[in-house]
């Protein structure tokens, strides 16, 4: 999206509304000048989705880790069962 400021026109009203021309163009340059400051460049946005790509990448490497320990932990407990290690608990699956 782009903001385009007619800083002419916008100097013109200045001045019919009573503000001396020099007041005028330095209002409208210092309004720009802020104006400009405030809007992200293309280079803002892209830094801030590659950090944003970065925390995604992160949290999904942290959630595949989390997954690998739960299906280990659950092949350890169905080994330790087999290997009747660990008793059966049925009554916590309705039997």
């Amino acid at each position: 999206m782009n903001i385009v400021i007619d800083t002419l026109r916008f100097s013109d009203k200045l001045k019919e509304a009573g503000f001396a021309e020099r007041q005028a163009d330095g209002l409208t340059r210092a309004l720009s000048e802020e104006l400009l400051e405030q809007l992200a460049t293309k280079a803002d946005i892209k830094t801030l989705k590659d950090s944003l790509n970065a925390r995604m990448d992160s949290i999904s490497d942290r959630i595949d880790s989390l997954e690998n320990r739960f299906n280990f932990l659950f092949a350890l407990i169905g080994l330790l069962v087999v290997l009747e290690l660990i008793p059966v608990v049925t009554p916590l699956f309705g039997g």
